[in-house]
């Protein structure tokens, strides 16, 4: 899944990298729908180096993959 999202985005991590005066790098989060998460996305919060707690990402999603299931029953 990780290296789908890093070939899907990769044109625009060019494109940043070409026209941005500062550094670019591409940390992929990968969350299922359930708000499973595999052990290398913790190494990739704290890659980015800000304040991003992935207990809450994981809520958010598997809440709204719930309210999703509602809405098609």
């Amino acid at each position: 899944m990780r290296n789908d999202k890093r070939e899907k985005y990769v044109n625009l991590v060019s494109h940043l990298k070409e026209t941005s005066k500062g550094w670019v790098d591409f940390v992929p989060i990968v969350i299922g729908a359930t708000g499973a998460v595999t052990k290398d996305v913790s190494e990739s919060v704290k890659r980015l180096e800000v304040d991003l707690d992935l207990k809450w990402l994981q809520k958010i999603t598997a809440v709204s993959t719930v309210n999703i299931f509602r809405q098609l029953l």
